[in-house]
């Protein structure tokens, strides 16, 4: 592939969106295999700006919650920055919002897992300052993730950015004054407000009014919702309290604020299922099999050549005398140092065993209907053959297609130097794959929890990031 369709070490595969903060496309990382979203952003032309900017977003590469959406990379060139960040397929809330009024338990959900994403955030001491529907997105597991910190700054900066949208402002930050976790924690409310009433508070025909926003209060949340609807008393006082126009009389403790939540929540009639998960579904990107490049082994990719027979070496002048001499002489040599030369520069490949996997189930677990324990050999098999292309991958699941290199009986080799022993333990709706090698004796493992109803592709993904960090922790790779 041409290298103008590579960022770095990042392939890119199609564009996810565009707007006046960067462009985002999907990429596919080579190496771990595994889909990265890769948004591109222009430079400042300011060297001060510039280099503000880059400490910034090196701040927010720090923050590392599953409540936000993970930074990898960061690779910079003269005029752009390419921010290099998990991808997660699903739809972000405002386009959950165009379509469908969510249900109560359901923007319970997504405030609870907002406020983690602003706790993990306050303790890197960044403002987000740009909280709106477009920069949280609802994931295939039925969970919200902040992402998009583009514009946000560290605590006690000043001033509203010319980039950040206007339903996500503050009073003070409308001002230009100091900003910290309460600016955030208004935005948050100001969210909930929307959720619940459809109705932004300080927004009407995609104008903010000012006098609004800085001097009055918005008509009260339970006025407009349907009167079928009863919110509970402590959801409308902190839905007050978060939107009040000083900040010294906001909550201030994000952990207090989830734990009020979640109170909240409970008060609420129990639901069948995810109902955000449910609710979004038909929103849901449409994902295509073209996003998941398939894995080539490195050997044919490095170190392929041509089969075909290639022209003589020895040139038509010299004749076929000469011709036979010097192969006399080639076999003559070959005979003398062939073996040592063989065992100097060829030395017998390091064999690896993959077990059968152990697959232990709950009966209310819902899988995909592709996974099993010889989809998952395969799988393992094909990430270790592209991390080790020298080495001789045996695989349990296909011993009768490779019984010439397995001892009668347990299935074992005796050459085998590595073992990889697989499982899988289900219950409800969360399964644990755990990997472990055995090499000399020493054993590595490595755990990885899955949501039981994500889709095959994330499930591969998964099973080969974990593939590849146990690999690197026994310095196989």
């Amino acid at each position: 592939m041409p290298r103008s369709q590579y960022i770095g070490p990042y392939r890119i595969l199609r564009l996810i969106n565009q707007g006046g903060q960067g462009t985002v496309y999907l990429g596919f990382d080579d190496r771990l295999q595994r889909r990265v979203a890769i948004k591109i952003v222009q430079l400042p032309k300011d060297k001060a700006q510039r280099k503000s900017l880059l400490h910034e977003a090196r701040l927010i590469a720090s923050i590392h919650s599953p409540k936000v959406v993970e930074i990898y990379d960061l690779i910079v060139a003269t005029d752009h920055v390419a921010f290099i960040m998990e991808y997660e397929p699903g739809c972000d809330l405002e386009e959950f919002l165009a379509h469908c009024s969510p249900s109560l338990p359901s923007i319970m959900a997504i405030s609870i897992d907002i406020a983690g994403a602003l706790a993990a955030s306050r303790a890197q001491r960044i403002v987000h300052g740009d909280l709106k529907a477009s920069n949280i997105l609802i994931t295939r597991q039925g969970r919200a993730k902040l992402t998009d910190f583009g514009v946000s700054r560290g605590g006690g900066d000043r001033g509203i950015s010319a980039s950040a949208s206007i339903s996500s402002v503050s009073p003070e930050q409308y001002r230009g004054e100091k900003l910290d976790i309460r600016s955030d924690l208004f935005a948050l409310g100001c969210l909930m407000y929307r959720m619940l009433s459809a109705k932004h508070p300080f927004v009407h025909v995609d104008e903010l009014d000012v006098s609004a926003l800085l001097e009055s209060d918005p008509c009260p949340v339970e006025d407009l919702v349907p009167e079928s609807l009863s919110l509970p008393s402590g959801l409308v006082n902190l839905l007050t309290s978060l939107m009040q126009k000083r900040p010294d009389d906001r909550p201030n403790n994000t952990h207090e604020l989830r734990n009020s939540l979640r109170s909240i929540s409970r008060q609420i009639p129990l639901s069948v299922g995810n109902t955000l998960l449910s609710e979004a579904e038909p929103c849901f990107r449409e994902e295509s099999q073209q996003d998941i490049p398939p894995i080539i082994p490195r050997d044919l990719t490095h170190n392929g050549r041509s089969g075909l027979r290639r022209p003589r070496f020895m040139p038509e002048f010299m004749g076929r005398k000469y011709a036979f001499g010097g192969l006399l002489c080639m076999l003559v040599f070959c005979g003398f140092f062939g073996s040592f030369l063989v065992q100097a520069f060829f030395p017998d490949p390091l064999r690896l065993l993959i077990r059968q996997p152990v697959f232990d189930i709950g009966t209310d677990s819902q899988l995909p209907p592709e996974l099993s324990p010889h989809w998952l050999n395969n799988i393992l098999e094909q990430g270790l053959r592209y991390h080790l292309p020298s080495a001789e991958v045996l695989n349990d699941s296909n011993r009768k297609r490779q019984a010439t290199y397995f001892s009668s009986g347990v299935g074992e080799t005796p050459n085998a130097q590595v073992y990889m022993n697989p499982s899988l333990r289900c219950v409800d709706s969360f399964c644990l794959l755990e990997l472990e090698l055995r090499q000399s004796g020493i054993l590595y493992s490595q755990q990885k929890l899955i949501f039981s109803n994500m889709p095959i592709s994330s499930w591969a993904e998964h099973a080969r990031s974990a593939t590849l960090a146990l690999l690197e922790q026994s310095a196989l790779h």
